[in-house]
């Protein structure tokens, strides 16, 4: 997919360009961008994952109300076109159900004509908070049975199996060893999570071990361990890591906004755990990310000397700030600016003293230098 016309009425057309390093690659993006056969476009509507947000849009923006509207719009999308309405009718009676079921939408008057053809359907507060937040309705009844087992105690990690636990999350694959080591893991911290435990003996709880793996990547990232690290306890590559870090940080998003209809003790809880998977950081230094220029590196060299929050910051020399690793003059500077409006930096402040060099002093060679490479790092 090279691009689009962007605004209607406004762009006729798109543009792509190609930026090919060689002659013999410039031949080639010109037979197979130019001059290639396009490729079939298919439509993912079949998908009951993504028909199910679809539907619940059509209801809670009041642009489809029954079942028979529903179809009918649907008829006429792309999908139809391409494959059909073949099937739609009961896939949309199962998503329509469903969601009936788990309280999305209702029938205003009798909840029984609620999966009648023509049932005046209507989303409810949840429902249309799910549409808004563009998650998958099967994703949010996960968090909202998770919001909804909370008790108060340590359960960071059940948190984020929550937000693993959904389809929106694609989960790490088990290898022949993560069984015992993975299950261990589960009967240490079992007090934190928020869902039963499977028995071992049943397929599903191989799919809760994985939903577990990856929580545990992300449980890694926020108590800031080394990606390397990471790499090799799950075998994850930097960019699987912080993939899974985004869609981590979306869900705990969605979560904390449906806790304020199902469970407002777990907002402030989620808002920190939202902003530690953003920033890759323990508690700690939660307030010190949230300065610009500063990332979890930068905030953990502060807090190891001494500056553990703004008002030590506000209080301290801008050049203790500046001596600090990996801070230096100017952004001390601008640091020290969004703790203390007041802070205006002094031109007739003394610099930090820089260290003496010592005199070089030369040596005179007993023999002629050998000309030439004479070691192996000598390039």
């Amino acid at each position: 997919m090279c691009g689009r016309a962007g605004r209607p009425r406004y762009d006729p057309y798109g543009e792509a360009v190609l930026i090919a390093k060689t002659v013999e690659q410039s031949h080639m993006l010109f037979e197979n961008y130019l001059l290639g056969e396009p490729e079939d476009v298919v439509s993912k509507l079949g998908n009951e994952r993504v028909l199910r947000a679809h539907v619940l849009a059509l209801i809670a923006t009041n642009t489809a109300n029954t079942r028979s509207a529903i179809l009918d719009f649907l008829r006429r999308t792309f999908y139809a076109h391409q494959r059909g309405d073949q099937g739609m009718e009961e896939a949309v009676d199962n998503i329509v159900r469903f969601l009936w079921e788990e309280g999305m939408v209702r029938c205003p008057g009798t909840e029984m004509l609620a999966l009648e053809p023509h049932a005046d359907l209507r989303a409810t507060f949840f429902g249309r908070r799910v549409s808004d937040l563009y998650v998958d309705p099967m994703s949010a009844v996960k968090l909202r049975d998770a919001l909804l087992a909370y008790v108060p105690g340590e359960k960071t990690l059940g948190f984020l199996h929550a937000v693993c636990s959904t389809p929106d999350m694609l989960n790490l694959y088990l290898k022949r060893d993560d069984l015992d080591k993975l299950t261990e893991v589960v009967l240490e911290r079992k007090e934190e999570m928020l869902f039963m435990v499977p028995d071992m003996e049943t397929p599903d709880y191989e799919y809760f071990l994985a939903e577990v793996k990856t929580a545990l990547v992300l449980d890694s990232w926020i108590s800031e361990k080394d990606e390397e690290d990471m790499h090799r306890a799950y075998g994850t590559g930097p960019g699987d890591i912080h993939s899974k870090v985004e869609i981590g940080e979306w869900l705990l998003y969605s979560m904390r906004e449906m806790s304020n209809i199902f469970n407002k003790d777990c907002y402030p809880i989620l808002t920190k755990l939202m902003t530690r998977m953003r920033y890759g950081v323990r508690e700690d230094i939660l307030e010190l990310v949230e300065l610009k220029g500063v990332g979890r590196v930068r905030a953990r060299s502060l807090q190891k000397k001494g500056f553990t929050n703004w008002e030590r910051i506000k209080e301290s020399d801008v050049h203790a700030i500046a001596s600090v690793t990996g801070i230096g003059d100017t952004l001390a500077e601008r640091i020290k600016r969004q703790v203390d409006p007041d802070f205006v930096p002094s031109k007739t402040a003394r610099p930090r003293p820089k260290k003496e060099e010592a005199t070089p002093v030369r040596i005179e060679p007993d023999e002629e230098p050998k000309k030439g490479q004479t070691k192996l790092l000598d390039f």
